[in-house]
């Protein structure tokens, strides 16, 4: 493999890695949001989270 496309490769898995983390952080922010809402609030259905 070319040192270019490792470099390259790194880099973008780095891009992702931050936003996950900020996918995340953003995650939380809603979840505490949701949890001081009214009590009969429908709650939300939940999506599978794919690990692969």
């Amino acid at each position: 493999m070319c040192s270019d496309l490792v470099a390259q490769l790194r880099k973008e898995r780095e891009r992702i890695t931050h936003a996950i983390k900020d996918l995340q952080a953003s995650q939380g922010m809603l979840d505490a949001v949701i949890a001081a809402g009214p009590a009969d609030a429908a709650p939300a259905i939940q999506q599978p989270v794919s690990k692969g």
